[in-house]
């Protein structure tokens, strides 16, 4: 547990969509973790989100999912720069 590397973020933005004047805004939160293979340099990445996108005027749908990620960081010793003496 101690190799597990945790994550948390948040954001919020002004979305670039416009519907007669009116625009949205969006909200979003996610946690997550890597968990190291057995080489210790890759990782595969699992993050869950939960984004609401809520609109400035009545009439328009308020927006709210879930994201469920996963991902795989692969680090071998091929990208690595080596110095040369």
């Amino acid at each position: 547990m101690q190799r597990v590397r945790y994550r948390a973020g948040a954001h919020y933005s002004n979305s670039y969509l416009k519907i007669d004047d009116n625009s949205y805004n969006e909200y979003g939160v996610s946690v997550g973790f890597g968990l190291p293979l057995l080489d210790q340099r890759s990782l595969v990445n699992l993050s869950f989100e939960y984004v609401k996108i809520k609109p400035d005027a009545r009439p328009l749908i308020d927006e709210q999912y879930f994201r469920f990620t996963v991902n795989y960081t692969f680090n071998e010793h091929w990208f690595f720069k080596f110095k040369v003496n």
